[in-house]
């Protein structure tokens, strides 16, 4: 799992995404967009985030999984959160 957070971590650097270090199995990052237009967005490249943590309306949490999972997920990432921040 380590492995495959590091990769996520590789990503919200090359995004300049703000992120909480840690060892758990989900990353939380912030997405500077509302959640519910950034879940949306996931929805739509088939990838489900976890629900909003008040007050972090503008952060996303997402499970890490298998490592074809976390792929499908930073790539989803990768596309709509510049997308939205436009």
């Amino acid at each position: 799992m380590a492995g495959e957070r590091e990769q996520w971590v590789q990503l919200f650097h090359e995004l300049k995404a703000r992120y909480t270090p840690s060892s758990a199995n989900f990353v939380f990052f912030e997405t500077g967009v509302p959640h519910a237009a950034f879940a949306a967005a996931m929805l739509q490249e088939h990838v489900a985030i976890g629900h909003v943590f008040p007050p972090y309306d503008r952060w996303a949490r997402i499970s890490i999984g298998l490592s074809g999972e976390n792929a499908r997920a930073r790539a989803a990432v990768r596309k709509v959160l510049p997308a939205l921040r436009a």
